[in-house]
């Protein structure tokens, strides 16, 4: 593993990691400012539950099973993926810079907001990344290819064949 992916994997974990256990050990906390989201997403998503309490702690549990794969190497395109529909949520509960007057508050959750934007910008590079291994659509391309190969090459000896057959020559 290249030293930066070795780096950089845990330290892009971090924050998902800490703020899922922030999230599972202050749940109540977190449920009002939730509430609003889980609500909207709770019905269209067929969750069992629209209790904001229970999803808070769920997204905290996810985050840190998240955060501990992509730190450790785990599936990290996986977790990626997951953190990644994990941050969106949190970002539009947590980061609601829109929904406030007081202008600290404002700017604060502004902050927040950015701030999540580049973790997000960093966990969908993430997601992409093959640690320099060919990715599917290149691999997909490539077996195209060897298959139309292939065919080409299977065409070109039946008609020498055919040709031989016809001119009664010796293969």
């Amino acid at each position: 593993m290249a030293l930066v992916r070795l780096l950089a994997r845990p330290l892009l974990a971090a924050p998902f990691v800490f703020g899922g256990f922030n999230q599972l050990r202050n749940s109540e906390q977190f449920a009002p400012a939730a509430e609003p989201v889980t609500n909207r997403l709770a019905a269209p998503m067929k969750l069992p539950t629209s209790d904001p309490n229970v999803l808070v702690k769920a997204n905290g549990a996810a985050m840190v099973a998240g955060g501990l794969l992509l730190a450790t190497g785990k599936a990290p395109r996986v977790s990626s993926a997951l953190l990644s529909g994990l941050l969106i949520p949190t970002t539009l509960a947590g980061q609601a810079f829109w929904a406030t007057d007081n202008e600290a508050d404002k700017r604060r959750h502004l902050v927040g907001f950015v701030t999540n934007l580049g973790l997000l910008g960093g966990l969908l590079t993430s997601a992409v990344d093959t640690a320099g291994k060919p990715g599917l659509t290149y691999r997909a391309g490539m077996a195209k290819d060897a298959v139309g190969r292939a065919a080409h090459t299977g065409a070109l000896e039946a008609r020498l064949a055919a040709a031989n057959a016809q001119n009664k020559l010796p293969l």
